[in-house]
């Protein structure tokens, strides 16, 4: 599977190649109707499935205000990609700016299912990534002994 991890701008030009699942990271702070901030994603026929989350790209220890990833919101993640992947040959990650949140869903949901890359180098790629929000996911699929 190909995974591409993208800020708001890029997701919204990007073209799917092949069926893809579509995970989208919304700031708490922007509402999902302020199309100056959170566009749509292209009208492909190509996107299976497009889920929404709305969590920030904060740590426990320096939240100052925003809302923080949770284990209902990381078990989501978790189920509504095993749910739809079977049908996907690739998956789309997106948050605003591509370089906390997405790469740590991203990472973690190609660690949890086996999706074909190499966990440490998508590590390297992305040195960023939010790892609160990489072990809340990790977390919560260990949780979950039903995942296929």
């Amino acid at each position: 599977m190909d995974i591409f991890v993208l800020s708001l701008e890029e997701a919204l030009m990007h073209e799917p190649p092949r069926t893809t699942y579509a995970t989208r990271l919304r700031s708490s702070n922007i509402s999902p109707s302020d199309t100056r901030f959170w566009g749509r994603l292209r009208n492909s026929k190509r996107y299976a499935h497009v889920h929404e989350y709305e969590f920030d790209d904060l740590y426990p220890d320096f939240n100052q205000g925003g809302k923080l990833i949770n284990p209902d919101i990381a078990g989501q993640i978790v189920s509504d990609f095993n749910n739809g992947r079977r049908e996907c040959e690739d998956l789309l990650v997106h948050c605003f700016a591509g370089k906390g949140r997405s790469p740590a869903v991203a990472i973690a949901l190609n660690e949890i299912f086996n999706l074909g890359q190499s966990t440490k180098r998508m590590k390297q790629i992305f040195p960023a990534y939010n790892d609160f929000v990489y072990q809340s996911l990790i977390k919560a699929a260990k949780s979950m002994p039903d995942l296929s």
